[in-house]
């Protein structure tokens, strides 16, 4: 099975959930407690709470969702308190109890491509839906449904909610509280296949347990070599062709065989044994780990480029987050090297080191960064940009084509 973009996810994702709130219904005085504790909570604790709304915008919201608290549903108020976290514009914090309860997902697995919304993978029944473009979900187009998702899910930049939006856009509870679908228990899905096509069809969703006999879009055609590896935290490939060492950089956390360190220092004895023209750090599904760690990489980038005979060069994209950015961020500011694929998903400066706090009656999870990484001082980019952009399309998921690593086989 691939992974894609957002396999990695944070805590805010719903798969593998193992909370529920109490089994006891709460009440309305109940959850206005819950929903003063996660306000004064943000507002306390966040570093800076307030750096992207003004705090009356975040007050007027609170105020709102109040007083609305006795006339809405439990799966309501859960999805506006996530807004509410939302609005801070921060990937760090999150209120992660939203996917504590909502364990069902309809059976299709989306990406977010660069014409569009598609599906990926789906269940052997579901197959004609593989490859196909979402139109619309529910009562509104796909590009719709999109952004009210988006407007309940943590992010730093817009590539954080293509690369997270897509896992949550199947969620009934989710969809049915932002007024997507009219009911959690079905909803009517609209694609056009690959040949030009439409069809719709009305789902119903599965619970957690339930077994799928899912098929992948590239189960009949060899990997690429972007992601043949997505278990392991980092490995390398030797492309004798092209005369590029390709590393794969997947987790800011050491294996348990081979330490970051030891890994980095092995491919720098290697480097100088092989015909190496380029190398190519890719890090971008590295959604982050421990910052400390990543000295030993940037320690291998700059003695690589010691060599005039060698170029570097760095794939980044909507999964880099986190630890991954905070290096991305360095190597940008010290190094010349060459940056290709997409934007990343964090923002050279960003909110991190999150603490989680339990809300006192429901016990769902808020987790609210603690510290700001000023990495790039008075650098106000949300993301950063590569230098050469190569962006993933459908036609070249579907094909096994990587459109990153063939503009760094055809630069001169």
């Amino acid at each position: 099975m691939t992974r894609l973009f957002n396999c990695v996810l944070l805590g805010f994702l719903f798969i593998g959930a193992n909370g529920l709130v109490k089994a006891q219904v709460l009440t309305p005085q109940q959850w206005q407690e819950d929903l003063a504790f996660l306000s004064m909570s943000l507002s306390s604790r966040h570093p800076n709470p307030f750096h992207a709304i003004s705090e009356e915008s975040f007050r007027s919201r609170v105020d709102e969702l109040h007083e609305s608290i006795p006339i809405l549903g439990d799966h309501e108020i859960i999805v506006e308190m996530a807004s509410l976290v939302a609005m801070l514009q921060d990937g760090h914090t999150q209120f992660q109890g939203v996917f504590q309860v909502f364990t069902r997902q309809y059976p299709l697995r989306l990406e977010v491509f660069s014409d569009g919304i598609f599906v990926r993978s789906a269940p052997s029944r579901l197959k004609e839906t593989i490859g196909a473009q979402l139109l619309h979900l529910g009562q509104v187009s796909a590009e719709e449904a999109f952004a009210r998702v988006a407007s309940a899910t943590p992010h730093d930049n817009d590539m954080t909610l293509k690369n997270w939006v897509p896992s949550v856009m199947v969620i009934p509870e989710l969809l049915e509280a932002q007024e997507i679908t009219a009911s959690s228990d079905h909803a009517r899905f609209a694609f056009i296949d690959p040949n030009g096509r439409e069809f719709i069809l009305d789902l119903a969703p599965i619970k957690p347990e339930d077994s799928i006999d899912r098929i992948d879009a590239l189960a009949d055609i060899d990997q690429p070599l972007y992601l043949r590896h997505p278990e392991e935290n980092y490995w390398y490939q030797y492309l004798r062709d092209s005369q590029i060492l390709f590393v794969q950089f997947n987790r800011v956390q050491d294996a348990s065989d081979e330490s970051i360190a030891e890994f980095f220092a092995r491919l720098s004895h290697l480097t100088p044994e092989l015909e190496v023209k380029r190398i190519v750090l890719d890090v971008r599904f590295n959604s982050g780990g421990n910052n400390y760690l990543n000295a030993p990489v940037i320690e291998w980038v700059e003695s690589s480029m010691q060599d005039s005979k060698i170029d570097s060069y760095v794939i980044i994209g909507r999964g880099t987050f986190s630890a991954a950015q905070t290096l991305i961020t360095h190597l940008e500011a010290t190094t010349d090297v060459i940056l290709v694929g997409e934007p990343t998903g964090g923002s050279p400066n960003h909110f991190g080191d999150s603490v989680k706090l339990q809300l006192p009656h429901s016990d769902l999870t808020l987790a609210i960064s603690s510290l700001y990484h000023n990495d790039a001082p008075g650098d106000n980019r949300k993301t950063i940009e590569p230098h050469l952009l190569a962006p993933l399309s459908s036609e070249d998921y579907f094909s096994g084509r990587d459109p990153a690593l063939e503009a760094i086989i055809s630069a001169q």
